[in-house]
């Protein structure tokens, strides 16, 4: 199946990651920019109370790039796995310091594009659900970062991370 009115999950892929490259903030917005506009179906495993149909809200995303990027946590992307003509893995890496010491954490974001926009993004992070996980958030929301760039559509549920 191919909805090529647009860039091609693999294009945005490869985008994503130069972004990243260039700095954490310059990869959230970029991930922004590819988002549809109408909404976008998230799931994240573990799932939480925002999965669903989500309007994204680009300046809060950009905010919360910033935040990492002051408690010196980074995210890249180290492998772009195209699976479909519409479908992208993207196989990141979040690493920094905590308390406990230094932390490595995988994640992988899965995006579904249709003309060009993400419709669909699913994410793993059940590493974040650990004690590191945890601190981890903690830090970044003591530079403005408290989740909030989504809302479920249907049950107003405020994405969050820390």
């Amino acid at each position: 199946m191919s909805f090529k009115a647009g860039k091609t999950a693999e294009e945005i892929g490869y985008e994503i990651q130069e972004a990243f490259a260039r700095s954490t903030s310059q990869g959230w917005n970029t991930v922004g920019e590819h988002l549809s506009a109408s909404g976008v179906e998230g799931y994240h495993i573990p799932e939480i109370e925002v999965d669903g149909l989500m309007i994204i809200d680009r300046e809060a995303l950009a905010k919360e790039g910033k935040a990492f990027e002051k408690v010196d946590i980074s995210v890249t992307v180290d492998r772009v796995r195209p699976i479909a003509d519409d479908t992208v893995i993207l196989e990141t890496r979040w690493t920094g310091t905590v308390e406990s010491g230094d932390f490595d954490l995988p994640m992988a974001f899965i995006f579904t594009v249709m003309a060009g926009k993400i419709v669909r993004a699913i994410e793993t992070y059940s590493h974040f659900a650990t004690p590191v996980g945890q601190e981890v958030w903690e830090k970044i929301a003591t530079a403005g970062y408290h989740g909030g760039s989504a809302v479920n559509v249907d049950t107003g549920a405020l994405s969050a991370g820390a």
